[in-house]
């Protein structure tokens, strides 16, 4: 067998291309040897304490570790290859505790959109009619309210703000997607 030649660059990387490709063997290979952990069964201390000596070795962060670990709780064929092997005991309780964020997830406000206002006022506007319909009221097309079933005693709580005109309804149902913002504006405030 010929001796191999390290001199040379046969695949022509240049430093900063191998640095990647020597990151991503290592990332690789901790994502393995963490599969291969999960596979067999419940996490000890055994397993934590090789976890760590291959975190400090393949630099490792932290959060990366606990993504890993998430992962690999998350696999259901991981999953199912260590019950079968542990005769069906549920093995997975310290690996999701491995796994677990450090810190609650913030919370996000509901976003507002330029859209916000007329989605709100449409929302309105649709609770009113659905209310009228249960309350068995239909408005006609000369818009005369008429009254087709008893008024039922149990009103519903929600507050609905009261509608502009009902020409307004009529109009936004010949609206379609090619509808701008623009024309949209003078629906939500028509010039007096």
């Amino acid at each position: 067998m010929p001796p191999v030649n390290c001199h040379g660059n046969s695949y022509n990387l240049n430093e900063q291309d191998s640095i990647l490709a020597l990151r991503q063997f290592e990332l690789e290979a901790y994502s393995s040897t963490l599969t291969a952990l999960r596979a067999e069964g419940e996490l000890n201390d055994e397993k934590r304490e090789l976890l760590g000596h291959l975190q400090s070795m393949l630099g490792i962060t932290k959060e990366r570790h606990k993504a890993e670990v998430r992962r690999a709780v998350n696999d259901e064929k991981l999953t199912s290859v260590a019950c079968s092997l542990n005769r069906g005991n549920p093995c997975a309780t310290e690996w999701e505790k491995e796994g677990r964020h450090v810190m609650s997830l913030p919370i996000r406000p509901t976003p507002i959109t330029a859209n916000t206002q007329l989605a709100d006022y449409i929302a309105n506007i649709t609770a009113m009619e659905n209310r009228n319909i249960l309350l068995g009221r239909y408005r006609t097309d000369d818009n005369e309210e008429s009254i087709t079933m008893e008024d039922r005693e149990s009103q519903p709580t929600w507050d609905v703000v009261p509608m502009k005109k009902r020409k307004l309804m009529n109009d936004l149902n010949k609206l379609d997607a090619s509808t701008s913002t623009l024309d949209l504006e003078k629906y939500i405030n028509p010039p007096e």
